[in-house]
């Protein structure tokens, strides 16, 4: 008699059955799978028959994948209702489900089904390649205006991402449904709307994103203090010898730095690059690929300021997006969103491309002006922090100067930053919750930062990680409780969208007090996306004007003036559309806060459109900042200035007058006593060490003796 070969199958990602039966049996070649039931992995069954189809299907296909196969491999299905009359309604989930090629199938009304479950599904797969003359590849698509509609719109691959019930890892064992995998690699301070954006876009056209740690799988904190918790570290990606469709670096001037010092990275890129895919580099990040030697001669683009250490070996392009062969390279924050679905067109062509662009209310193709070049000879660039000569300690010392924290040094709490009287003197406070919109979350933070406004991210329920809707996980600052404990006040409260977000936001009664007292102060409520669907349960701003993600429009005109503009302002309420204007969304708020030419100012930073020259003095100097005011280190205040750093002996007296007297001047001494006039303030470092009892200053105080000189704030570039 022929062996008979017998396997359990069973997933993680399902609810353990009862000791009873078993999530699916292989038996040969065939796949006998349970009937599945709406329940979720903490066994809570959901409510409606449509939430509850999909929910099953979802449990069937990762008993499937745990087999692996795919609803492609289901022959057989059987459907158990308990009202026939729900038939058209579990119809129109289940197609989403199977596309092609569809099983047999019989569906019955029952009397009645365990734990008082609408639907059960049961099915038979075959295990291994089917061939049909007629087959064509499987698709299943995406529908995200009705994901954002009143239920949790579920698929193979995204279904569980609302909820935190799915391990995060799951992920990357899961085939996706476009076919195609990416890598992304982040690092302390790579730039987060560089980072975010890109995983944000490739997930909602269905293509697995993998968030790699560059040294761990640990939180990493970027360039504006958003703290990112990748998937898995680098040498995990490595050494499981994955292979992905694209790799992509965020930039980030100081993240970008670790990826050239990196060989790790550097002999993956060279690795990559042997085989023709896809790197696409963002902002600094272009300088990894100089140091290993990837497509050298070919067109390239950069940050401006990176201009000069890349022309030498590529031929550079001022254009937002360059795309040259397998090279994919863009400038910056401000073009993020355009180079995330350029590499989505390389990945899925152009039609996929073009489809979550209008889904995030992203007008693709604007002309937003020109990149001008802005490092101009004699501005504060970088690399004069940045020579040999200068001792590893001021090098950090600076670094954490220029950008106007001590986020370097691991021992400066983030709460420190509280203490600190703001250079904007403004204060806002951004809230998260579990499928909170990533993009509309990280982009007011980054922006109001760099408009110097003091931001606080408070997750709603706690201070723990919290899973967005595309998976990113973003660290809190604090809990909300927390945030609004010491009664000091906020000048904005922001509300990122995204439905599992915005449905914790209708339901928090703790923020509806907040917005209620925020509203009544006069102060502002901004929210964007789905989130004015908690304005409308908390009764904010009724009767005024306001807009929102499209489909939850109707939920919102009895109560508002509603407006198809893609950010509304009326009086103290600010709201916007989507992921595609959370760029405007952000802006506007800065220019409510702090004034239009403040927000011009960080646009142009930015890259956000065509930068001008600023008069600084008797030069012309292109400025991406303007000068920051007052910045308060332990209590010793300094006025505002250009923040010139520190120079070691070797530069020579008359480099740095030259340097100085070209900025516009500086009053104080400088080396050899030189004496500069004009809007700067210059003090010696023993100085700052002597007064300011921070950790940056224990640092300049170790490795004090080959400098002379700092000055300590400024107009400096943005990274």
């Amino acid at each position: 008699m022929a062996s008979i070969t017998r396997k359990i199958v069973q997933s993680p990602h399902v609810a353990a059955p009862p000791p009873f039966l078993s999530q699916g049996v292989i038996v040969n070649d065939v796949l006998y799978i349970s009937g599945q039931l709406g329940m979720n992995l903490q066994q809570e069954m959901l409510e409606g028959i449509e939430n509850q189809t999909r929910q099953v299907l979802t449990n069937m296909g990762h008993v499937l994948a745990a087999a692996g196969a795919t609803f492609n491999n289901v022959v057989k299905v059987t459907v158990l209702l308990d009202d026939i009359n729900n038939f058209d309604v579990m119809n129109k989930v289940y197609t989403e489900f199977f596309t092609q090629n569809m099983p047999a199938r019989a569906a019955y009304q029952v009397a009645k089904l365990p734990r008082n479950a609408l639907v059960e599904i049961e099915a038979v797969a075959v295990v291994g390649t089917i061939t049909e003359s007629n087959l064509s590849e499987l698709n299943f698509k995406l529908n995200v205006t009705t994901c954002l509609t009143g239920v949790l719109k579920r698929t193979v691959l995204s279904s569980l991402r609302l909820n935190n019930f799915c391990p995060k890892k799951y992920f990357s064992s899961v085939p996706t449904m476009s076919g195609k995998r990416a890598l992304v690699v982040i690092v302390d301070w790579s730039e987060e709307m560089e980072v975010v954006t890109p995983i944000d876009v490739l997930r909602r056209a269905e293509v697995e994103v993998i968030v790699a740690g560059l040294n761990n799988s640990s939180a990493v904190v970027c360039s504006r203090q958003v703290k990112i918790v990748p998937d898995v570290s680098l040498v995990d990606v490595v050494s499981e010898g994955a292979g992905f469709d694209a790799i992509i670096l965020p930039g980030g001037r100081i993240g970008s730095k670790a990826w050239v010092e990196s060989t790790e990275l550097g002999a993956l890129l060279k690795s990559h690059d042997s085989s023709g895919k896809l790197i696409a580099t963002i902002c600094a990040a272009p300088l990894a690929l100089k140091k290993n030697g990837i497509g050298l001669g070919k067109k390239l683009t950069s940050y401006p300021t990176s201009k000069e250490q890349l022309k030498d070996s590529y031929n550079y392009q001022e254009d937002r997006v360059v795309v040259d062969g397998n090279l994919i390279t863009s400038r910056g924050p401000g073009t993020a969103t355009e180079w995330s679905l350029r590499i989505l067109e390389e990945l899925l062509g152009k039609d996929k491309a073009d489809q979550i662009a209008k889904e995030m209310l992203h007008v693709r193709d604007v002309a937003y002006g020109p990149v001008r070049d802005v490092s101009q000879k004699y501005y504060c660039h970088w690399d004069i922090f940045q020579g040999d000569n200068m001792l590893p300690g001021i090098a950090r010392a600076l670094k954490g100067a220029v950008f106007n924290s001590f986020r370097l040094n691991s021992s400066c709490t983030k709460s420190y930053f509280s203490t600190l009287t703001t250079m904007s003197g403004k204060r806002a406070l951004i809230v998260i919750a579990e499928g909170s919109e990533e993009m509309e979350a990280v982009t007011p933070i980054d922006i109001l930062r760099r408009a110097e406004v003091e931001v606080t991210v408070a997750g709603l329920s706690n201070s723990s990680p919290v899973v967005c809707s595309r998976q990113v996980t973003i660290v809190p600052d604090v809990s909300l409780a927390e945030a609004v404990a010491g009664g000091v006040g906020f000048d904005v409260i922001i509300l990122p969208g995204g439905l599992g977000g915005s449905k914790a936001f209708v339901e928090s009664s703790e923020l509806g007090a907040i917005l209620k007292t925020q509203e009544s102060s006069g102060k502002i409520v901004a929210a964007i996306c789905a989130a004015p669907t908690a304005l409308k349960q908390h009764g904010i701003g009724l009767g005024k004007k306001l807009t929102s993600y499209p489909s939850v429009r109707d939920q919102l005109t009895d109560s508002y003036s509603y407006q198809e503009g893609r950010v509304v302002v009326d009086g103290n309420l600010i709201t916007s559309r989507g992921p595609g204007t959370a760029i405007e969304f952000s802006l506007r708020l800065v220019e409510e806060l702090v004034g239009k030419n403040k927000a011009d100012q960080v646009a142009k930073g930015m890259l956000i459109e065509q930068l001008k020259p600023r008069d600084f003095g008797s030069r012309q100097v292109t400025a991406q900042r303007s000068t920051y005011g007052l910045v308060q280190l332990s209590g010793v205040v300094y006025k505002k200035s250009l923040l010139m750093g520190t120079l070691t002996t070797s530069h020579g007296p008359g480099a740095v007058k030259k340097f100085f007297k070209d900025c516009g001047g500086v009053s104080g001494k400088g080396q050899g006593g030189s004496s500069y006039k004009n809007n700067a303030v210059a003090i010696k470092i023993t100085e700052i060490a002597n007064q300011a009892n921070s950790c940056l200053a224990s640092l300049i105080k170790e490795q004090v003796s080959a400098c002379a000189l700092i000055v300590v704030c400024a107009s400096v570039y943005d990274f």
